[in-house]
């Protein structure tokens, strides 16, 4: 029906309805994704034959409890090198109650088919501050090239002995499975560059930019310590796990190694496509990496323990979040 110009103000009740029928559909969809998102993750959670009765015995409830509100207050203040770069790149002034919700709330779609929609869902801060959605996407790439060279720094720093132990151990064979992955992993972003050539050379002709600016080149640093220190303490938590619930005594000289192996898997389910918040994937390389380190079933059985303490915190997360915006939202009105 068309819209009439008047002074009654038809014309702008119209552009209301219009918006509020728009808004009204968006969060009908969020609805949607957010149960989708539950079944997937309930799914995956059932696939792993264990008894999960024998994880709410005795401290074990109090241990997982624990560990998944730190993993919550993680994944809760994980966003802020993401807003840094928002702030950089747009000029604007994002509040951090908004960044973190939106954050939280993508994050959750991790766990559908596709292992891309996390990524997607960050685009809404566009559509709340108006942002150019080229600029949201461009800071998404620099959050996430930036957290995936943290944790490969780290990485490395911890699991050099774990490589002298397969070298050791394996020989030969242990250099070419490190070399088959390393390929593996070179070929990906190879991939990448190729189909997306055009937007990956504006991306990096955007990144020269940025680091001209000495100021924004300081506040990346900072990004770059940030997630450094945030992820060293998200990789405690696993040799944590094995030790007070699986009930494995971890030497001390072995605690560094399985960190690094924790980061190894959290880099090769991130970046291995199609794999719902890198499930399975994240699994089986922790394994593999902690092989002669500690028991192979211990290993498994810490690593599904760990990724459902990382589920119970995600949602941690986005309930952290939703409470603050909401209070943000309360104190604006008062």
């Amino acid at each position: 029906m068309p819209v009439t110009v008047g002074t009654d103000g038809t014309e702008e009740n119209g552009k209301d309805g219009k918006k509020g029928g728009r808004s009204r559909l968006i969060k009908a969809a969020g609805t949607v994704i957010t149960l989708l998102v539950i079944f997937f993750i309930v799914r995956r959670l059932l696939s792993f034959r264990i008894d999960y009765r024998s994880l709410f015995s005795g401290s074990n409830v109090l241990y997982i409890i624990l560990y998944s509100l730190l993993f919550g207050l993680n994944m809760f203040v994980i966003c802020i090198p993401w807003l840094t770069f928002l702030r950089i790149i747009t000029g604007r002034r994002i509040s951090f109650p908004d960044a973190a919700w939106i954050f939280n709330k993508s994050n959750m779609m991790k766990y559908l088919p596709g292992n891309v929609f996390q990524f997607v869902g960050r685009d809404e801060i566009a559509l709340r501050y108006g942002l150019s959605h080229v600029d949201v996407s461009f800071a998404t790439v620099c959050d996430v090239l930036l957290i995936v060279l943290a944790d490969v720094i780290l990485a490395l720093l911890m699991y050099w002995r774990g490589v002298v132990r397969w070298v050791e151990k394996y020989g030969g064979r242990g250099l070419f499975s490190i070399s088959v992955v390393a390929a593996v992993i070179c070929a990906i972003f190879i991939i990448v560059y190729l189909k997306w050539k055009r937007k990956v050379r504006s991306y990096l002709a955007k990144l020269r930019k940025l680091f001209l600016n000495r100021k924004a080149a300081l506040e990346v640093a900072g990004c770059l310590v940030f997630y450094l220190v945030l992820n060293t303490l998200v990789s405690v938590l696993y040799p944590l796990v094995l030790t007070h619930i699986v009930g494995i005594d971890v030497p001390e000289g072995s605690r560094i190694i399985t960190m690094g192996a924790y980061l190894l898997s959290w880099v090769a389910g991130f970046i291995v496509p199609g794999a719902p918040g890198g499930i399975g994937i994240r699994e089986a390389t922790m394994t593999l990496l902690l092989d002669g380190v500690i028991p192979t079933d211990q290993a498994l059985l810490g690593s599904v323990i760990f990724r459902f303490i990382n589920v119970l915190g995600d949602f941690a997360g986005v309930f952290l979040s939703f409470f603050l915006i909401k209070l943000q939202k309360g104190n604006t009105h008062k």
